[in-house]
């Protein structure tokens, strides 16, 4: 007849005495166990340490993913180490991110003029060139193009250019068989 191990204890099939039973491989919480092998000597296993995002209890062959929505450090050891993610309101951005023993801690810090965030960003995006936006903007479409102050005369156009690290307004003249009202980015 066969034995079953003690609790806590496994043993290979064909086991021909209680001997034979090794400790169950765990590891330390937010570690998982991997490389098992059964040995003459007993069970010979490594310990992995779980990637952020992920959890164990240490007595797990892999790491698991923490809920939608929610984020833990590297090494978590239960599922409730996982934490809402931060966000802030639209034209903000995350920053100063602390993982505490409460939760995660963070600050929130208005995007500056020509730039925006969706509230769920850790810097803000610059608006692409030629365009510029108020600071608190909270999305790219928040950026609206550049006008110059002055109009150009009707047959050339406004064009933008480089100019020691600036986009700068230029007035170009219309080409042959075009035209321009003088306010607009481009002839006819």
């Amino acid at each position: 007849e066969c034995h079953e191990c003690p609790d806590g204890t496994i043993s290979l099939s064909g086991s021909g005495s209680q001997d034979d039973c090794h400790p169950e491989p765990s590891c330390e919480p937010g570690s998982y166990i991997s490389d098992v092998e059964h040995t003459s000597e007993g069970i010979s296993f490594g310990c992995l340490m779980c990637p952020e995002n992920h959890w164990s209890s240490g007595n797990d062959e892999e790491c698991h993913e923490c809920p939608d929505g929610t984020i833990s450090l590297s090494g978590s050891g239960s599922q409730d180490d996982c934490h809402p993610e931060p966000s802030c309101e639209p034209g903000s951005y995350i920053s100063d991110v602390e993982h505490t023993s409460e939760g995660i801690s963070f600050g929130c810090l208005m995007c500056p003029e020509n730039h925006w965030s969706s509230g769920n960003d850790e810097e803000c995006h610059e608006c692409p060139d030629g365009t510029i936006s108020e600071s608190g903007s909270g999305s790219q479409g928040d950026c609206h193009p550049v006008k110059p102050s002055v109009e150009c005369s009707a047959g050339s156009f406004i064009e933008m250019k480089e100019y020691r690290g600036q986009t700068v307004f230029a007035f170009g003249i219309c080409p042959e068989n075009s035209w321009g009202t003088g306010n607009e980015m481009e002839c006819h």
